[in-house]
């Protein structure tokens, strides 16, 4: 719920950090449903994630071929 209602209000280029993310799947979840690609930081004791606030723009190939 969460990650839902944030990620709304960000802008493009912001980032969601959490903590504690080996605690529940919420936020892989989160990240698996809108196309996010998670980093997991673990120091030893505690697993942390960073995702990107929107999705990855698709990139489109353009041919300069004639």
């Amino acid at each position: 719920f969460e990650y839902e209602a944030v990620s709304r209000h960000m802008s493009p280029d912001g980032v969601i950090a959490s903590d504690d993310v080996d605690s529940s799947y919420a936020f892989l979840d989160f990240c698996a449903t809108h196309e996010r690609e998670p980093r997991l930081v673990f120091d030893g004791k505690k697993t942390a994630g960073v995702a990107p606030a929107s999705s990855p723009q698709p990139l489109i190939a353009t041919s300069t071929r004639r």
